[in-house]
């Protein structure tokens, strides 16, 4: 790896963070792309770390704003998500998760233009989880599900709708 590109990938990833602690999403949706181009061999590991890092932070910092009961519900789907995704990293070659991250990103923009938004209830957030687990590890892009079905909620916590 060149210096430019670690300097590359080193940057997006700082500016990454901010926008993931700011906001709660950004490290797939603008690190994963840019790291996909210039080094793909570090997908989704170096990102899923880092995230893992910013995530616990903010928690920390935000722990009295924790939305638990949401946050269980995503996870019952996280789970198996994961592992799904694991399963994705060791059968689909590294093309095959540079394409699945542009779908992914993609199909998430396309979704959001339309103005799909479900409610966050149970069975979204358990199925947004599930697809979080699964791009997010195999392509470190988690984000968009759980931001579509959160991106009607107002404030730290969701709207109440479980």
């Amino acid at each position: 790896m060149t210096v430019a590109i670690l300097a590359v990938v080193t940057v997006t990833v700082c500016l990454a963070a901010c926008m993931q602690a700011s906001i709660g999403f950004g490290m797939g949706m603008l690190a994963a792309p840019v790291v996909a181009l210039v080094a793909p061999e570090l997908l989704p590991g170096t990102l899923i770390a880092s995230a893992s890092v910013v995530t616990l932070m903010v928690v920390v910092k935000e722990r009295e704003a924790l939305d638990l009961r949401g946050t269980g519900w995503a996870l019952v789907g996280r789970i198996p998500g994961t592992i799904a995704g694991a399963l994705l990293l060791v059968w689909l070659p590294e093309r095959g998760l540079a394409l699945m991250l542009a779908g992914v990103v993609l199909g998430g923009v396309v979704l959001a233009a339309l103005g799909w938004q479900p409610r966050p209830r149970r069975r979204a957030l358990a199925t947004a989880g599930a697809a979080s687990g699964l791009l997010g590890t195999a392509t470190s892009i988690g984000g968009p599900p759980m931001a579509l079905v959160m991106s009607g909620s107002t404030g730290e916590r969701s709207d109440g709708a479980f």
